[in-house]
């Protein structure tokens, strides 16, 4: 928590940090990002790009620049860019503020852009080959399981805050089905009847306004009516089973089916649609962040009564930048937290596999990569900024992992006033935050089934030597069914606190790896590397290593006293709640259970990515010594 502030600074809106952010981004974009499209990637219109050579409508798919542009942003933003900053804010709104903006500038964009092209220039390939091809034999197979076991802790972190805000609000259930019906339909009529995408859009969009409408009209509605006002719904003698676990497998069969299906019918036309309705969050919360000088807030807030509530930054600019943890000795430092807490709005090694995996195999053409991938993550740092503004404003603001109930608090705190004015008064603040908490679920949801598709073609990537067990893993259904497991047993444990800290560093150290896959490949081709990639990729790597060995620091303290860490205010009161909510409350039993659990798994991917790092060191060096000894090629 936020106990001292090193430097304050009142009276300011976030009107102006996200103003100096907008016009960072926009440079970003105009500049810097056509500069390195035109001099180091130098994309071809006329070149075939596997989409088109490889066509079998199922995971090479020419998709329009708009409709992919829907998708990839809607693909990679998820819950890192509207969690991450507030649980950054325990260092203060500057910090997290310059990372969100400098981080994206100078790496976040670069990634996610270079391994699309990376991709797109090796025929489709993803990260297994393409390791292979550039590291190391060896070193498919460990960049495979690296990515086996971080999809499995994204898949079950993302279910537990989707089940969790669907319990929490649970109208919020009309407009998240009736996105995912939506999204059936227009794929339907949009690839099997060959409708106009206007027109096919218009019918989707007015399915989801009816799933809002029915939200915001009953915002009472509880499933707990359905069974004597009580959370319970059966008591299987070992466990209870609550609302939670409901809402759980349904997020599991969402995601299951969005893993099996053709993309084309269910994955794309979702996200697409899901795009409008996020972008237009988006926008609605960057305009209220605009006039946070103009607008004041007059409702409830987590208990509290307001009015006339000026929209300034409560949060400190500065703050802590060294915790201990007096209950267990547990350490959270700036120097890395900071840099793994904003998962995703500032670099995210999510986007990598979205934009390898996923994206090369759809872009039409190759000068379609700068607007839908740079394009994206820029925009996904102005979510990253506007969630901020969210969670300044709102006075005595507890900082730490509750932080999906929070931005939904500041989000309606800072919007409400606005929607007020829009919808002439119609739309009362318990309907705003029902929006509000839809657009997080949507942000999260309509990512996992595109995680547990890469995750069963990775699965079946790393067990295909594996005899039988292999050939098993390469049915869509058995591979997909094997990791919905495994994100419903995890996300079932109720550890959010441990997942998310270990998300963080794995998601960020994944981004590393990535950028040295982009470094081999410009050393091959010739082509400026230090500056663009290397450099980002060794602060990245160093960064997130250290970032995982003192989380497993931290697990190992955990284990070692679970009474205190029962007690912390790293895990204790947290944990508890969100135990308490789901579930039944927190035991020194499962303290262990899980920090010993997180341990390995911190442990593990350390290694892993010093595996892949030594080899890379290696690879590195021939690749320039033949690259030497080559002309360099001409553009064109």
């Amino acid at each position: 928590m936020i106990n001292d502030a090193i430097l304050e600074i009142s009276g300011l809106y976030p009107l102006y940090f996200v103003v100096v952010g907008l016009v960072i981004f926009i440079f970003a974009y105009l500049v810097y990002a056509r500069w390195f499209d035109r001099k180091v990637i130098q994309t071809d219109p006329k070149k075939t790009t596997p989409a088109n050579m490889y066509m079998d409508g199922v995971e090479f798919f020419p998709t329009q620049k708009s409709v992919l542009f829907g998708f990839q942003f809607k693909t990679i933003a998820a819950t890192g860019p509207i969690l991450g900053p507030f649980i950054a804010l325990l260092f203060g709104w500057l910090p997290a503020f310059l990372w969100i903006v400098l981080g994206n500038f100078f790496i976040g964009w670069v990634q996610d852009y270079s391994s699309t092209m990376l991709s797109v220039r090796h025929d489709g390939k993803s990260f297994g080959p393409l390791a292979y091809e550039y590291i190391s034999p060896r070193s498919r197979y460990v960049m495979v399981g690296y990515i086996v076991g971080y999809l499995i802790i994204l898949l079950s972190l993302f279910a537990y805050v989707v089940a969790l805000l669907l319990d929490l609000w649970m109208p919020t259930i009309f407009p998240t089905l009736a996105v995912v019906i939506a999204g059936v339909v227009v794929g339907n009529l949009l690839y099997k009847r060959k409708m106009p995408v206007m027109q096919v859009t218009i019918i989707g969009l007015a399915l989801i306004a009816v799933g809002f409408f029915v939200a915001i009209i009953w915002d009472d509605f509880t499933l707990t009516s359905l069974t004597n006002d009580t959370q319970e719904i059966v008591d299987l003698g070992f466990m209870t089973l609550r609302w939670f676990d409901v809402l759980l497998l349904l997020v599991c069969v969402i995601v299951f089916l969005g893993a099996v299906l053709p993309i084309g019918s269910y994955a794309q036309p979702i996200n697409y649609l899901s795009f409008y309705v996020c972008y237009g969050g988006l926008l609605l919360l960057l305009v209220a962040s605009l006039l946070t000088p103009f607008l004041k807030f007059t409702g409830t807030i987590a208990g509290v009564d307001y009015v006339s509530q000026e929209l300034t930054i409560q949060a400190p600019a500065i703050g802590e930048l060294l915790v201990e943890d007096s209950a267990t000795g547990a350490l959270t430092l700036f120097w890395p937290i900071l840099f793994v807490a904003i998962a995703c709005g500032a670099i995210s090694g999510w986007h990598s596999l979205v934009g390898s995996s996923g994206t090369a195999k759809q872009l039409n053409l190759e000068t379609d990569a700068l607007p839908v991938a740079a394009g994206s993550m820029l925009s996904e740092g102005v979510l990253a900024l506007v969630a901020l503004a969210a969670f300044t404003v709102v006075p005595g603001a507890t900082f730490g992992p509750l932080a999906a109930g929070s931005f939904v608090n500041g989000a309606t705190m800072m919007t409400h006033p606005l929607f007020d004015i829009i919808t002439l008064g119609l739309v009362n603040q318990t309907g705003t935050a029902v929006i509000m908490s839809t657009l997080v679920i949507l942000f999260a949801v309509t990512i996992m089934y595109i995680a547990l598709r890469f995750f069963r073609m990775a699965l079946a990537e790393l067990l295909e030597p594996v005899g039988p067990l292999g050939g098993s893993a390469k049915n869509v259904y058995i591979g997909a069914f094997v990791g919905t497991i495994l994100m419903f047993i995890f996300a079932e444990t109720k550890a959010f606190v441990w997942m998310w800290i270990l998300f963080g560093g794995a998601n960020q150290l994944l981004a590393s790896l990535a950028l040295i896959l982009v470094t081999l490949w410009l050393v091959k081709e010739k082509k400026p590397q230090w500056f663009v990639s290397g450099i980002p990729a060794i602060f990245m790597f160093v960064t997130c290593v250290a970032a995982l060995l003192l989380t497993a620091y931290n697990f190992a303290l955990f284990a070692l006293d679970p009474g205190a860490a029962l007690t912390s205010g790293l895990i204790g009161a947290i944990g508890t709640t969100l135990a308490g909510r789901t579930g039944g409350a927190l035991t020194e039993t499962m303290v262990v259970f899980m920090s010993v659990l997180f341990l390995a798994l911190a442990l593990i991917l350390v290694i892993l990515a010093v595996i892949l790092a030594w080899d890379s060191y290696k690879a590195f060096k021939k690749s320039k010594a033949e690259a030497e000894s080559k002309p360099a090629p001409t553009a064109g």
